[in-house]
């Protein structure tokens, strides 16, 4: 049995009497995209050997470009951001899926207080694709995740185009002409 004394992170060996026992653990597989980190904690006993996992420095840098993707290019990759989670705090900005739809908090969002992320239009808005000038399929906007002049979306076999802001109109449906939505292409 080997004893120490644990200093700023540090265990330095001690004679019994001067130390805590020393109990080392087996550094554990660390998957891909992880690494290990070893650790010590120290109890009234003993010091004891802790791991954790992390990030890898490589996933940590993939995480934070996905993060920093535009609405319109996240929208079309759901599956990179996280399964909403009930109880936990969102913060302003922040991204998250519900099943394939994706979803940014406009404010600070509690799923405590409101566990339905689409019934609170307010905290948080549908990521739709197609909201920067990308085409993307068009889907039914809210009314605070509308699309804008300029941004284009396909539906029903064509490519439109907005010609409005606060779009919420379906492209090509009866009675929407070009005062909201210009065909410029087949889809």
């Amino acid at each position: 049995m080997l004893y120490g004394v644990l200093s700023d992170g540090t265990v330095t060996l001690a004679v019994p009497s001067e130390g805590k026992p020393v109990i080392e653990s087996v550094e554990p597989e660390a998957p891909e995209g992880y690494v290990s980190t070893m650790g010590w904690k120290e109890t009234d006993t003993e010091i004891r050997q802790t791991w954790a996992l992390g990030l890898s420095d490589d996933a940590r840098r993939l995480r934070d470009e996905i993060e920093a993707l535009p609405d319109d290019v996240a929208a079309l990759i759901p599956s990179a951001y996280g399964r909403f989670e009930e109880g936990r705090t969102y913060g302003r900005g922040e991204r998250f899926r519900v099943g394939e739809t994706l979803y940014r908090a406009l404010q600070d969002y509690d799923s405590r207080a409101w566990p339905d992320p689409s019934a609170v239009p307010a905290l948080v808005t549908r990521v739709s694709p197609g909201q920067s000038g990308e085409v993307g399929k068009w889907v039914q906007p809210t009314n605070e995740s509308p699309y804008m002049r300029g941004d284009r979306a396909e539906n029903l076999g064509k490519i439109w185009e907005s010609t409005i802001d606060d779009n919420v109109w379906e492209p090509g449906a009866p009675g929407v002409d070009e005062r909201y939505w210009k065909c410029v292409a087949d889809a």
